[in-house]
C-alpha cells in the first residue's frame, strides 16, 4: 500500500516520497495504465502538462474507447496541456484542454515524449506502445525546460 502510494521508508525512523524509479508499460492495458498514472499525479500536481512529437492519431488510436473518459478527466482536474506536433498537423484531439504550437518538420521526432508533475514518460509506438516513465525530477525539469525553448520558437498554428 505505502509502495503504491510513493512512500518510501528511510533508515532511522523516517519516510520520504520516493523518486528516481523507472516503470515500463506495454500495450493497450499499459497505455491506459500510463494514462491512469497520468491522472493520478495531476491530482497531486497541478502544473500543465508538456508533450512533444505527438501525433495524435496514435494516441487516439491506443486510447480507443477512453477519449472521451480521458478528456472528461483531464477537464475535471483543470489541467493544461501545451503539446507540440509536426508543421501542418491539424489533428487536434484534445482541444478543450490543451494549446498546439507547430514544430519544423526536421526538429520533428519519431518518438513522443510527456513531461508531468516530476515524470518524464518516452512513448514508443509500434504494433503496440511501449511506455518508459522515469520518475527522476531533476530530469523532468530538463526535458520541461527543452520544451518551453522549442515552445516558445514553434509557430502557432493557422
Amino acid at each position: 500500500v505505502f509502495e503504491n502510494a510513493g512512500i518510501e521508508f528511510l533508515d532511522g525512523d523516517g519516510v520520504k516520497k520516493s523518486t528516481g524509479e523507472i516503470k515500463t508499460y506495454k500495450g493497450q492495458d499499459g497505455f491506459l495504465q500510463f494514462y491512469n498514472d497520468i491522472y493520478k499525479t495531476l491530482e497531486q500536481n497541478k502544473e500543465p502538462v508538456f508533450l512533444s512529437n505527438a501525433n495524435e492519431r496514435e494516441f487516439e488510436k491506443w486510447l480507443g474507447n477512453n477519449l472521451e473518459k480521458h478528456i472528461k478527466k483531464i477537464l475535471s482536474l483543470k489541467i493544461m496541456y501545451k503539446i507540440l506536433i509536426k508543421e501542418g498537423d491539424k489533428h487536434f484531439i484534445t482541444s478543450e484542454f490543451s494549446e498546439y504550437r507547430w514544430m519544423p518538420e526536421e526538429f520533428f521526432g519519431s518518438v513522443p515524449f510527456y513531461v508531468y508533475g516530476d515524470k518524464l514518460a518516452f512513448i514508443l509506438f509500434h504494433e503496440e506502445p511501449q511506455i518508459i516513465v522515469l520518475d527522476y525530477p531533476e530530469i523532468a525539469h530538463a526535458y520541461r525546460t527543452q520544451f518551453l525553448s522549442f515552445w516558445d520558437n514553434a509557430k502557432t498554428p493557422v
